[in-house]
């Protein structure tokens, strides 16, 4: 019998793995520059977590999440989504305090039961961040902003920055009533799914996610919460909009204000934010976010304001390698930053491949300790076999060890080569 990964599932390696890590590493260093710090939670949960913060009627829970009973007879889930998962984990180890901004970031796994395509896995791949404790105008575009660097900073520039508002608990109670007033006379023509939404009035908002044609045909004059909203949520979003402008974040080829933009989780409140692209078709959203600010309140006493985002790190891989697929001449995989800073050093006597290796050691540990990723075959082999060796590892530059005195560089992009010192490789490379 043969065993293949799960559907919706699939296992990253080789060209794909470094994908992934190139988008990471970006989010990391970004995340760092800006004071976040990193945490790690389970990747199940007590089901009860996910059900207080997403909603028992959300399309998550009901129907897409993977839940279980443990030897224990628990019930337990696979997180579906990071935010509710470092809500509880960020309460149960009192590390949020109202007023001060306290700032996380994961990177890791969620799991739903979704039908497979493009950029969509049953088990895939999230990188989020989430401040706690303020909530004001210019901290919301700060997370924004920080959300479209990341994006521009793996090379994805062809996208949309898409803001909402869902107003507050008042204007939004306000804005239900009208909509139900505007939709009572076509209730029959909406999807069951849509119906179902509307019989519970916390989910109405909701029907703005359908993606059935008649459904949003339905939808595309009615009335919206924008247009609805209070002086203070009118005037937060303008101020949030006026702050990206500011900051150099949006211009008019970039954003719109998108007013069936609602989000599909409960714990929204005021302002959403999604970046959208048409590079994956249906699945247009790479990143999404928004505040939260009743979230904590859910677990804890104390009611402290909450913002976040998560970018779907297997879609923005599938972009690149869709653009890979576009650029795909040897020189432009070989002269990309990844492959820059690999090297391959080559033995030129093979009886001595292993004392050539140790005389050049600490050259090698030397270039590695200034992050420059350093190969060699750990068996004698051929020269001519050695350089298939490189070629195939896709590395920027080859090191021909010739004598104790000198080496020859090889450019595996252009083919030039160049004798050197071996003293003066540090030069070459600029360490």
């Amino acid at each position: 019998m043969k065993y293949k990964a799960v559907r919706g599932t699939r296992d990253i390696f080789g060209d794909l793995i470094e994908k992934f890590k190139f988008v990471e590493k970006i989010a990391k260093k970004i995340f760092d520059m800006n004071g976040f710090l990193e945490i790690r939670t389970p990747i199940f949960e007590n089901k009860e977590v996910f059900i207080r913060t997403l909603g028992n009627e959300a399309d998550i829970v009901s129907k897409e999440m993977y839940d279980f009973f443990d030897k224990g007879n628990r019930s337990l889930a696979l997180r579906p989504e990071g935010t509710a998962s470092i809500v509880r984990a960020v309460i149960e180890n009192n590390l949020i305090q109202n007023g001060i901004d306290k700032k996380f970031y994961y990177i890791g796994p969620m799991f739903r039961y979704d039908r497979p395509q493009a950029g969509r896995y049953r088990q895939f791949y999230q990188i989020g961040v989430e401040i706690f404790g303020n909530k004001n105008s210019f901290l919301d575009a700060e997370v924004i902003s920080l959300a479209v660097k990341i994006i521009e900073q793996i090379n994805i520039h062809d996208f949309v920055l898409e803001i909402n508002s869902l107003g507050c608990d008042e204007c939004r109670e306000n804005y239900i009533k009208v909509l139900q007033n505007y939709i009572k006379n076509q209730n029959s023509e909406f999807c069951e799914n849509c119906k179902n939404k509307i019989k519970i009035q916390k989910n109405i908002l909701r029907i703005f996610d359908c993606k059935i044609e008649n459904c949003k045909k339905i939808l595309q004059n009615a009335p919206k919460i924008t247009d609805n909203l209070c002086e203070n949520c009118k005037n937060y979003i303008n101020e949030v909009i006026e702050n990206l402008t500011k900051i150099n974040i949006i211009n008019s080829n970039n954003f719109k204000i998108n007013k069936n933009l609602v989000r599909g989780l409960d714990y929204y409140t005021g302002i959403v934010f999604e970046i959208t692209t048409n590079a994956l078709g249906a699945q247009n959203a790479i990143c999404a976010g928004g505040r939260y600010d009743n979230l904590v309140s859910e677990f804890s006493k104390n009611s402290v304001p909450a913002i976040g985002f998560a970018i779907g790190e297997d879609r923005v891989v599938e972009i690149l390698l869709q653009n890979e697929k576009k650029e795909s001449s040897l020189a432009t995989k070989r002269t990309n930053a990844s492959s820059f800073n690999k090297i391959f050093f080559i033995t030129t006597n093979k009886e001595k491949h292993r004392e050539q290796i140790f005389e050049n050691y600490s050259i090698i540990q030397k270039l590695r300790d200034n992050d420059y990723i350093v190969l060699y075959n750990s068996e004698p082999k051929s020269i001519k076999s050695q350089i298939r060796t490189a070629d195939y590892l896709k590395v920027g530059f080859v090191v021909f060890i010739e004598d104790d005195e000198t080496f020859n560089l090889k450019n595996m992009a252009t083919g030039e080569q160049k004798k050197i010192e071996k003293e003066k490789i540090f030069d070459f490379f600029k360490i």
